[in-house]
């Protein structure tokens, strides 16, 4: 069994901390464009309300796994009124240390999921 990180010592994360990672582990984005990313990645399965959006945001910045960009590190094309995030290291240590977790999780899932379709 590996060894655990530092990081498996913040997971499990909630499904709005982690959506909000994968997203800024792909690039800077601002809030209501992590609300469409998200949306658009589940195929409208997961529908963001940009208050709990904005509330995530201010909750991985005070934990230090994103950070707020200032207009010096914007990105290329990005409009100045509003706020871009980007992940930190550590946010992307504690999203890697998730998806493994998840990962390791899904024999069992698959377990679960076939005696419920009688397939196992």
């Amino acid at each position: 069994m590996p060894r655990p990180s530092p990081a498996d010592a913040h997971l499990p994360l909630t499904p709005l901390d982690l959506s909000v990672l994968l997203v800024l582990a792909e690039g800077a984005s601002y809030g209501y464009g992590i609300v469409k990313a998200v949306s658009e990645r589940s195929r409208g399965a997961l529908e963001l309300a940009p208050g709990n959006v904005y509330q995530a945001l201010d909750r991985l910045i005070s934990r230090g796994w994103i950070e707020a960009l200032g207009p010096g590190r914007l990105p290329e094309g990005a409009a100045p009124r509003r706020r871009y995030y980007a992940i930190t290291p550590d946010g992307a240590g504690v999203a890697a240390a998730e998806a493994r977790r998840l990962k390791d999780m899904m024999p069992s899932l698959e377990r679960v999921l076939s005696l419920r379709t009688g397939e196992g």
